[in-house]
């Protein structure tokens, strides 16, 4: 069995992976993925065995990440858990001095978890993004030159030498985390010890459009008394005709995924925003996970 995340080794999906693997009731093999869609296609395609995915879901900084999750609703993906890893980030550079730079490699979120670093000491370089942290500190090494941002971590496996550390952004004065999706294909996967669910994740595409529309959804989450964590509207990806631009909801919900108050809220949503000729489902289920 295989353990899909974004690699390269000394990335943080790469740490999550490594705490993952404790989780695991049958073990695993992890294997590094060049991007999250790689990662998701891995899990959708492997029939022969079952295989594990890691996805970056949600980041205290930065929020949640769309693209992701469109991912996990497009290949139909099982969300069944959740692990949340702290984020320090690091630069680390052969330049002397390093702030004359010019030019910084990283991940995108991480260049934008780091911006007030970046706008006090290396305003003036060039901003390079790539497919992870640890490519960008790989980079760094073979050129001898530029500045990486990565973990303290990815920069040691790579011999970059560190010159500022935990330099990200606050939030509200707390400090940054990450939470990973565990992701398994429609097919019966292996036992993974991450807790009971207790939060719930859901895609909503409403059939019709109209005034009042989201108002209305969110009313039938307080009619039953559930509580929504977190929501997000994009264009919808399988959307019906339609005169005006038609929009899904992502909704992470306080809630086991078998609870009563929950089943009936979603059966009143198709019947109330279901109602028309398209054969796609205007609610699905992704999954659950446990939240501390």
């Amino acid at each position: 069995m295989k353990l899909y995340y974004l690699g390269p080794e000394g990335t943080f999906s790469h740490d999550a992976a490594t705490k993952l693997l404790s989780h695991i009731d049958a073990g695993a093999t992890l294997s590094a993925q060049s991007n999250v869609e790689a990662v998701v296609r891995s899990v959708a395609g492997s029939l022969a065995e079952p295989a594990i995915g890691l996805v970056p879901y949600y980041n205290l900084l930065e929020g949640l990440v769309q693209e992701h999750l469109d991912l996990l609703y497009e290949f139909r993906l099982r969300i069944v858990g959740v692990i949340r890893l702290a984020i320090q980030l690091s630069a680390g550079s052969f330049d002397d001095p390093p702030t004359a730079a010019k030019e910084v490699f990283s991940h995108p979120k991480a260049l934008a978890q780091v911006s007030g670093f970046l706008q006090a000491n290396l305003e003036d370089a060039t901003f390079v993004a790539v497919n992870s942290t640890s490519e960008g500190a790989r980079i760094v090494a073979e050129r001898k030159q530029g500045v990486a941002i990565a973990s303290e971590t990815g920069l040691k496996k790579f011999g970059v030498p560190i010159f500022a550390r935990d330099i990200g952004n606050l939030s509200h004065g707390k400090s940054n985390f990450t939470d990973f999706f565990v992701v398994l294909g429609e097919g019966p996967g292996p036992a993974i010890a991450l807790g009971a669910p207790n939060h719930v994740m859901i895609a909503i595409t409403p059939r019709i459009d109209r005034p009042g529309l989201l108002a209305d959804l969110l009313g039938q989450f307080h009619f039953y008394d559930l509580d929504i964590a977190k929501i997000h509207s994009r264009p919808a990806i399988d959307a019906a005709e339609s005169a005006e631009e038609p929009q899904m909801f992502y909704l992470e919900v306080k809630s086991p995924p078998d609870a009563e108050p929950l089943l009936r809220c979603l059966d009143a949503i198709r019947y109330r925003f279901g109602r028309d000729k398209s054969s796609s489902e205007p609610v699905r289920v992704i999954g659950g996970f446990r939240v501390a």
